[in-house]
């Protein structure tokens, strides 16, 4: 299971690992979807959505 409530190092103090390594966490644990839900920025957004795409997992945006 992956969690619907993640940030990444894009979210000021709250978030500290890295678009990628969320994205290769879900492709590991066999996760078909991937969440992102940072706190007051969209700056990994697209990476993340352009990221999972590329590894045929479903993106999941949230701000």
């Amino acid at each position: 299971m992956f969690s619907l409530h993640a940030h990444s190092n894009h979210s000021l103090l709250e978030g500290t690992i890295p678009v990628e390594d969320l994205i290769s966490f879900a492709k590991i644990s066999g996760s078909r979807y991937a969440a992102l839900a940072d706190t007051n920025s969209m700056h990994g957004l697209i990476q993340f959505a352009k990221l999972a795409k590329e590894q045929n997992i479903k993106p999941l945006l949230g701000v």
